[in-house]
């Protein structure tokens, strides 16, 4: 295993890049300079405040004389310079400016009175406290991004938008059935993707290759129909091979086919055997394509936007495509009913003729609805709280009850309670909170509404002073709150200091979370570190076909496009679609995070030649690998069952039920889906990059990748013990992650 490489500045003897380096300064130290050379250029160290010096040779001792070297001072970041004022607003005198990427402040510490009692909950922590307002013309600037949005033709940035009332379709009742023990076979393109696949039952025949006319590699067809089953045949049927070279060679003229036979129907892929094996049961079809929006049965109650990055990670399975090629996803949402247990519906959508289902702008907003608050008091709030939890004194009761009254009647509550309000008898109880609190799909539309009250950065004390008749034995508590509260009210000083700022408070909120989502939904930029077939061909070098089974040897190369048909030659559009989808939804998403997971996972897969490990897996089994045991591996056969899987080889019986148990699926089963399925073999490396690598103490990573990379964001050798376990083509792996980084420009 090799030492982890340490990135940092020389510290010379002499004030000169030629002198002797007694040591490096590790990227993140602190130091302070004393004496500048002639030139000004470079710095004697006087102390180092921060970090601690490494040798110029791993493992070596550090030379005594590097704490009072000389550094090269255009690599050292200035010191920032010392804060105009604390615990005020500070207006510059000219704007500063910003560009996209600039580091414009660091997370404050933050501790709540709980944390601050003799045992804390959760202690200091870093928090950002982050608010979008706007003044009163955003209502007009939206309503012209709406007009503007009606002009927009479809494109890449749109959401799909299921608007309440839509209704999401279950597939109709089978009209016909696949006997027991029938063959079937996709047909034409049906075969591609998709939940429900149109086939024919079939037979197996052996015809001459030239009458079966033109061959289709993807779906592994001929003119006729007849799907190859990858046998070659010479002149009597006991003569036949695998091996496409071996064919050629002996003149094999014939080809083993499921030929087609009667009317096509259609069928789950999830209920069809493996191809060219019968069927264990009867097999539900269909005549007709089982997804109509004329099938429409559970009715939406909120709005529910779905971004193309979201629609691109929806899994294969709850994905199809029909006859006329319109797009369908099964997805959540919430439905219309008051029963909590029923909130959630699921069903399937179609991009296109589907009713109040349709593909909107971000610029049209969807889903964001206005609402205005400017009625409602801190007095109104507390003492309807006071009424509902029996806190309420004697004589007090009736002045609370008109109050909370107010409350109940106000537009926020109005609005909370059409979303909330289950047994609408106006009144958010806390069971319904709760309930509310364990409802994910209920986030979106609260992050959607874009509220109009005053800011709580502003308005005059009196507001507050109201409180006081309220606060009983807590009145010094409370007195000495409020001079915090006034300490923080930044609103009118910023009124004060800032031209054509908005004197009065009550302005506009617009969720940060809903309007990022609108935005750029999961999506990265685009042209930031973006990762496209482009990329991987200029970068690594890579022409051709992918996914060829290349680097193993012929007879692996003949095993994987028999044993591995639907991730054999595949298309690399679709494979760069589906990493980038995969990337977004574990969010591995920053240049550096997709820089390294790119570098690693190429050198994993032989360069994007194929999901399972090369070598037979024999030794991993227990009794010839040490470590067989501890990670699953308790039977003989288990290294085969096994071994490496996926863009980043998913080794190991334990991290095969991990993954499994964390998507719900079974591989401890189904080992092979993780190599047999592309899905599976991008999403099993993404989940390895977050939850399972090798590194667990070091900067806390806990199986995170994602982690290290912020440490150390150019140690590849870090990186790849993290992956790998050890160094095993570290050189390359190096070389892939230089090249990607120079292409990007990283700095």
């Amino acid at each position: 295993m090799s030492n982890p490489v340490t990135v940092g500045l020389n510290i010379r003897k002499a004030a000169n890049g030629r002198s002797e380096k007694l040591g490096l300064l590790p990227r993140g130290a602190v130091v302070e300079i004393g004496e500048r050379s002639a030139d000004g250029k470079w710095g004697k160290i006087v102390a180092v405040s921060d970090g601690a010096i490494a040798p110029v040779q791993q493992g070596q001792p550090v030379d005594p004389a590097a704490s009072t070297g000389w550094v090269y001072l255009g690599e050292l970041d200035p010191e920032p310079p010392e804060p105009e004022a604390f615990d005020t607003l500070v207006a510059p005198d000219k704007p500063v400016p910003i560009k996209s990427g600039d580091i414009v402040g660091h997370l404050g510490e933050y501790q709540d009175v709980e944390d601050a009692r003799p045992v804390a909950s959760r202690g200091v922590r870093p928090l950002l406290h982050f608010e979008i307002f706007s003044s009163d013309d955003v209502r007009a600037f939206i309503g012209k991004c709406r007009t503007y949005a009606k002009t927009l033709p479809v494109g890449p940035d749109f959401h799909l938008v299921i608007e309440p009332g839509a209704k999401l379709v279950q597939p109709s009742a089978p009209t016909t059935s696949i006997e027991a023990g029938a063959m079937v076979a996709p047909q034409g393109d049906a075969n591609k993707a998709g939940a429900y696949v149109r086939v024919k039952r079939v037979s197996k025949q052996v015809a001459t290759r030239s009458s079966l006319g033109a061959y289709t590699t993807a779906t592994k067809t001929y003119a006729n129909g007849a799907v190859f089953t990858g046998w070659y045949v010479g002149a009597t049927d006991d003569l036949r091979t695998q091996s496409e070279s071996e064919a050629t060679k002996k003149g094999y003229a014939r080809r083993e086919v499921l030929a087609p036979t009667g009317n096509a129907v259609w069928a789950a892929r999830a209920d069809l055997p493996a191809p060219g094996a019968p069927a264990a049961a009867a097999i539900p079809a269909w005549t007709d394509y089982p997804l109509k929006p004329a099938n429409g049965k559970d009715e939406v109650g909120l709005t529910r936007v779905v971004s193309r990055g979201e629609l691109d990670a929806v899994a294969p399975i709850d994905r199809a495509v029909d006859p006329d090629g319109k797009r369908w996803w099964r997805l959540h949402a919430l439905s219309t009913s008051t029963d909590p247990e029923k909130w959630t519906i699921q069903g399937w959508v179609c991009e296109k003729d589907h009713p109040k289902v349709t593909w909107q702008s971000p610029w049209a907003w969807p889903g964001f609805d206005f609402m205005e608050e400017d009625q409602l008091k801190n007095v109104d709030m507390l003492s309807t709280h006071l009424l509902r939890s029996g806190a309420a004194e004697t004589g007090e009761a009736a002045d609370f009850k008109m109050r909370a009254d107010k409350v109940d009647q106000s537009a926020l509550s109005t609005k909370l309670h059409e979303y909330i309000d289950v047994n609408h008898d106006n009144i958010l109880d806390a069971q319904e909170l709760q309930q509310a609190y364990r409802q994910p799909l209920l986030a979106q539309p609260l992050t959607r509404i874009i509220a109009r009250y005053e800011s709580e950065w502003g308005g005059e004390m009196a507001k507050w002073n109201e409180l006081d008749p309220l606060m009983l034995d807590d009145r010094a508590d409370w007195e000495t709150e409020k001079q915090r509260i006034d300490k923080l009210r930044w609103w009118p000083k910023a009124a004060e200091k800032v031209k054509e700022f908005k004197a009065d408070p009550t302005v506009y909120h617009i969720h940060p979370i809903g309007l990022i989502h609108n935005f750029y939904g999961a999506k990265k930029a685009a042209g930031c570190c973006e990762i496209t077939v482009e990329l991987i061909e200029k970068v690594f070098h890579k022409s051709g076909t992918w996914f060829n089974g290349k680097g193993g040897g012929k007879a692996f190369e003949d095993s994987f496009k028999t044993n591995y048909p639907d991730v054999y030659q595949f298309d690399k559009a679709r494979f760069i679609e589906m990493l980038n989808a995969a990337l977004e939804r574990w969010e591995i998403t920053e240049c550096y995070q997709k820089a390294h997971f790119l570098a690693q996972s190429y050198h994993e897969c032989a360069r994007f030649e194929t999901t399972i490990e090369f070598a037979s897996g024999n030794g991993y089994n227990p009794g010839v690998h040490k470590d067989a045991e501890k990670n699953g591996n308790t039977e003989p056969g288990d290294g085969p069952k096994y071994r490496g899987r996926g863009l980043i080889q998913l080794t190991w019986k334990n991290n095969y039920r991990a993954y499994g148990a964390a998507v719900s699926k079974d591989f401890v089963t189904n080992y092979e889906d993780i190599a047999k399925d592309m899905y599976n073999s991008i999403d099993a490396s993404c989940w390895y990059w977050r939850k399972h690598g090798t590194i667990q103490k070091k900067h806390d990573a806990k199986g995170d990748i994602n982690k290290l990379i912020a440490a150390e964001k150019d140690n590849v050798a870090l990186i790849t013990l993290a992956v790998n376990g050890g160094s095993n083509g570290l050189p390359e792996r190096i070389q892939h992650f230089n090249a990607i980084k120079a292409e990007w420009k990283l700095t």
